[in-house]
Parts: C-alpha cells; sequence; structure tokens
C-alpha cells in the first residue's frame, strides 16, 4: 500500500499532473474548433453518371446546389469508387445506373 501512495505522490507532485490536465483541454479545444457545427459542409462528391438523362443531370445540379456537398467531378463511363476515394480527393462516390428515371418515376 505504501508503494502506491509513493507512487500517487510523485505522480502529483511533478510537472506530470500538469501536462495530464492540459493536454485533454487543448485536445478537445481544437476537435471544438474543427468540428464546428457537428456537420460537414462542402464534401467533395464524384458522380458516375452511366444514365446520361435529363433527370439524373438536374439531379447532379440539386446536389450541387445543396451547402452539404459540393460535386466536382461527373464520370460518364464506369470508374471503381476505390480508385475514386483512394488519394482522398473525394469524400464519397455516388453512383446513377442506367435507367435511374426510369426507377424514379415508378
Amino acid at each position: 500500500m505504501n508503494a502506491i501512495r509513493d507512487e500517487w505522490k510523485h505522480i502529483t507532485s511533478g510537472k506530470f499532473i500538469l501536462l495530464m490536465l492540459i493536454v485533454p483541454i487543448i485536445v478537445a479545444a481544437a476537435f471544438g474548433y474543427i468540428f464546428q457545427n457537428g456537420i460537414m459542409q462542402d464534401a467533395p462528391l464524384a458522380v458516375v453518371d452511366l444514365d446520361h438523362s435529363n433527370y439524373s443531370r438536374q439531379l447532379i445540379d440539386k446536389l450541387n446546389s445543396s451547402q452539404y456537398v459540393k460535386v466536382v467531378d461527373v464520370f460518364d463511363n464506369y470508374i471503381e469508387s476505390d480508385m475514386l476515394l483512394y488519394n482522398e480527393k473525394y469524400s464519397g462516390v455516388l453512383y446513377l445506373p442506367t435507367g435511374t428515371e426510369c426507377l424514379m418515376q415508378n
């Protein structure tokens, strides 16, 4: 039991206790600043448009006008999402398959 008391006195007597109290406060403040609203805004999005319809173009325009998503690139042919997400240029990839317009009308 004396060993535990000695260790506790040693920990609280040095500069370590100050470090234990200040570092969590700094980290919490940094994360609070980074995630101010708790949401991501202008997240870069890649769209793979295999439908090429008027509806898909309107959907892409509507997504791009949102404050949460920014459509960075639109691809007309099939591309694997792993290739697009590899360098972290995009936060997400949206696939619009052939016949999207028909699916949404039903």
